[in-house]
């Protein structure tokens, strides 16, 4: 026989004294409790994911490098970043003299690229040190230090 009483949130069995539980009801309560915890537990809109807990303790990187003159450098993360942005220590942006641009700070992002002078792939991050036109992309030049900053 089924308790007297149910309890208000879940409707499980609630015995006064002149009731006689029976072991259908309590398999049948055991089955609410397991129904209504799990989908707790699996609801992601209220919990956070693994994905979104490293976002959260890891949100960034920053990594300092010594210029090395070659036309282009690859990095590999231990992440792949949504966001990096890499620059030269006591250089403003971009600089322009003797009919050049000379660009110190670079900018990419995983969905919508970014400026030129670094690009973004998965965990790879490539700087070029390269002149197009009248840009120069001085982004490793071997008398800097550059700082890389790697957002998740």
């Amino acid at each position: 026989m089924p308790s007297s009483f149910k309890t208000e949130k879940l409707g499980l069995n609630f015995w006064a004294n002149i009731d006689r539980p029976v072991r259908s009801d309590f398999n049948l309560d055991n089955a609410v409790i397991d129904s209504v915890v799990g989908n707790h537990i699996d609801n992601n809109s209220i919990h956070l994911t693994e994905n979104d807990r490293n976002k959260l303790r890891d949100t960034y990187s920053i990594t300092l490098l010594q210029g090395t003159d070659n036309s282009s450098r690859t990095l590999t993360l231990d992440f792949s970043p949504s966001l990096v942005l890499y620059y030269a220590v006591d250089k403003p942006p971009a600089v322009y003299a003797d009919g050049v641009n000379k660009v110190y700070f670079a900018v990419s992002a995983k969905e919508s690229g970014g400026s030129g002078g670094v690009d973004l792939s998965g965990s790879t991050v490539t700087i070029s040190h390269t002149t197009t036109g009248d840009i120069r992309y001085d982004l490793n030049n071997s008398a800097r230090q550059y700082v890389l900053i790697a957002v998740r």
